[in-house]
């Protein structure tokens, strides 16, 4: 034990300071009153440290004054009086300060095993707790000492002398993927912290008064849902809600025949459970897709996939499956009648939404037909519905966006789905022989490797997903995978994570010198979950903080995607700027870098869309100016820089391949950065990304 506290060292310090004062200014750089070991010391310290704040003299009489002799014994300070005197204080508070680190690390040991052991909580949770105390004690122990002018100057020199081995390139970071961007930025450079902000996810939402399943059990309408609200999961976990959205949009009403219907807007995510087994596609699989797309299906599809339900299990113990089931078999033996395989009950019965509501979160088949409502007699496994879309009216949609896997239940436990956008910038530094990180807290690693194919190859994401290529564009495909399998591209597409999982896993990675890491991406900021009980706006600006604190400490760029307020949608000019961006105060203040992209074909399109369906509503014709072209100019504003000009940059926007490239680029010029977009109309859906629009 010896090791890890020396009380000589200590009383030597602590002499010091009461001998020279003058010393304590040094000490402060270092230690806390925690770091002695003694309790005695603790108190002595920190009376010394507030006799300099107040700029009072720190000597024994002082010390003895303020000092609680029930605290401190008279012989402690006596023997720090007596102590011999030191030359060298700094190396001594060094040895203080390692002392306590060694302290703190063995206590988190300890900490470990209750965690691991004793505690109720799940290894996730216990790995979140684990990796915030080591992250404490790993930066409260990090200490830095002010730089004179000397070394100050001699390090500006080696750094000029570094940019002119360089030949005056005007790009001396990580590359943005595009040559005019690199001019306007210099790249990427270490230590930066970069947010691109986009339009937050319109794939989640439905119409005014649909209820939702809370994690306590009760329902809440749609619109009455607030960030922080947990939402009941298919799993039977919670489901945080992160955001809020609301928005005027084509309205459908999906209509299922054993399970209630629901409203929603055309960009609706809906979950879907196929039925049956054919070649790859297996019995249970489940797909996600907007309503748009699944209007466009063939029936054979359609009859394929079929909305779902699931039974669920609450934590309060009033909500248990058995008390649920007991008080349901109540019901049935009072009120019901039964027809084959069904429980029937008559639908004016006072409590005939109970009745229905304890059926559903037990995996029973319901649905009301006839003034009855029906209960299969069986559970099901898959519980499986029949649906059917049906346009309705241009009508008010409430959405939010939500954690996890982004799956949370309607009132009768119907599966419902959210989705959000991802900008993929690592491909040009992944082919430059670099590694990269990304977090991609939306879309699995799949879809983002057959976005990165596309851009690589020039082949249509339609083409990749359906397989249907030319013997030409195979040979592609086969040269692009040969090559990808050479780089260092390291995705997490688990869905959740914090920022001390986040470092953790980046330290990791970075260790290894192989993986050459250069560059991290997370999709998307406000994804990522807290630490600890804080308001979200808290929390956000506690992870943007932590992920330039670390860009800092890892010496690399830090990409991280960021959502846009909807605000921005009633200006006449829907150009975005650093006010538009959501929890702006600490993002802003943290970003080196803040861009955003911006097309204005997009608010041209839904401008004349909009008018021509006014017009045609009046029984009047109207001809659209607009006109939908192959490749459209777009904007990558820089709404801040902190080394350097802020503007605009054009590129040029191929919706065929749905990737930006560099102005008067050739279409099979070096390798662009795809950029993902939602909603752009006339492109075959198979090429569109599941993704809002970019601004």
């Amino acid at each position: 034990m010896d090791s890890v506290y020396s009380i000589n060292i200590e009383r030597a310090v602590l002499s010091s300071i009461l001998f020279n004062p003058e010393e304590l200014e040094d000490v402060l750089g270092v230690l806390k009153p925690k770091d002695f070991y003694l309790p005695a010391h603790q108190k002595i310290f920190d009376v010394m440290i507030k006799l300099h704040d107040d700029d009072m003299p720190i000597d024994e009489e002082f010390i003895r004054k303020r000092i609680n002799a029930k605290d401190v014994d008279d012989s402690i300070l006596i023997e720090i009086l007596s102590a011999n005197p030191i030359t060298n204080t700094l190396a001594y508070v060094r040895e203080i300060k390692d002392g306590s680190v060694k302290r703190e690390l063995a206590t988190l040991a300890t900490t470990i095993k209750k965690v691991a052991l004793e505690e109720e909580v799940s290894g996730n949770e216990a790995l979140d707790t684990v990796q915030g105390e080591l992250y404490k004690i790993s930066t409260d122990s990090a200490t830095s000492e002010l730089k004179d002018m000397q070394e100050i100057t001699g390090d500006t020199l080696s750094y000029i002398e570094r940019m002119k081995k360089l030949g005056n390139k005007h790009l001396i970071g990580e590359t943005t993927g595009f040559d005019a961007l690199d001019k306007k930025t210099t790249g990427f450079n270490e230590g930066d912290l970069i947010i691109i902000a986009a339009r937050p996810a319109m794939g989640k939402c439905l119409a005014k008064g649909t209820k939702v399943l809370m994690f306590d059990g009760s329902l809440k309408a749609v619109e009455d849902v607030i960030s922080g609200d947990k939402l009941m999961g298919d799993d039977s976990t919670s489901r945080k809600v992160l955001s809020i959205a609301r928005g005027k949009e084509q309205m459908y009403w999906v209509r299922q025949n054993k399970a209630i219907d629901y409203r929603v807007n055309e960009s609706h995510i809906l979950s879907l459970k196929r039925s049956r087994t054919e070649g790859s596609h297996k019995n249970g699989d489940i797909l996600n897709i907007n309503v748009k797309e699944y209007l466009e299906k063939s029936d054979k599809f359609k009859s394929n996939y079929k909305g779902y339900k699931v039974a669920v299990e609450f934590k309060n113990e009033n909500l248990s499956v058995l008390k649920r089931e007991e008080e349901l078999n109540s019901f049935i033996d009072k009120n019901s009648t039964t027809e084959k395989d069904y429980i029937l009950f008559d639908q004016n019965l006072d409590e005939i939404e109970k009745i229905k509501f304890l059926a559903d979160s037990l995996g029973f088949i319901t649905y009301f037909e006839n003034k009855k409502l029906y209960i299969s007699k069986l559970k099901q496994e898959i519980n499986l519905t029949e649906i059917k879309i049906e346009k309705d009216i241009e009508d008010e949609y409430y959405g939010f966006e939500i954690d996890g896997n982004k799956l949370f239940l309607l009132e009768d436990m119907t599966v419902t789905h959210n989705t959000a956008l991802v900008l993929n910038m690592a491909l040009k530094n992944v082919e430059a022989q670099k590694g990269v990180i990304f977090f991609s807290l939306e879309m699995p690693a799949e879809q983002l490797m057959l976005r990165m194919l596309a851009a690589k190859t020039s082949i249509p994401l339609q083409n990749l997903r359906k397989g249907d290529m030319s013997d030409n564009e195979w040979s592609q495909l086969s040269g692009a995978f040969e090559d990808l399998n050479t780089k260092k591209l390291f995705v997490d597409d688990g869905g959740s994570i914090n920022i001390n999982q986040l470092r953790a896993r980046v330290r990791k990675l970075a260790q290894n010198e192989d993986n050459k890491i250069s560059l991290v991406i997370i999709d998307y900021l406000q994804l990522m979950q807290g630490t600890g009980g804080k308001d979200r706006h808290q929390e956000v600006s506690d992870i943007s903080r932590g992920l330039k604190m670390l860009a800092r400490e890892m010496k690399i760029p830090i990409i991280a995607l960021s959502q846009l307020n909807r605000g921005v949608e009633s200006r006449p000019d829907k150009r975005p700027m650093l006010s538009d961006l959501r929890e702006s105060g600490a993002i802003e203040q943290d970003a080196d870098i803040i861009m955003f992209v911006y097309r204005d074909d997009v608010y041209k399109e839904r401008d004349e869309a909009r008018k021509e369906k006014e017009a045609k509503d009046k029984g009047e014709e109207y001809k659209s100016s607009f006109v939908n072209k192959p490749v459209e100019e777009a904007e990558v504003i820089i709404g801040k820089q902190r080394n350097g000009p802020i503007g605009t940059v054009k590129l040029d926007f191929q919706k065929a391949l749905t990737r930006f490239v560099d102005k008067e680029n050739d279409m099979n010029s070096s390798t662009p950065v795809e950029i993902i977009f939602e909603n752009v109309a006339d492109v075959e859906r198979e090429t569109n990304m599941d993704m809002p629009d970019i601004l």
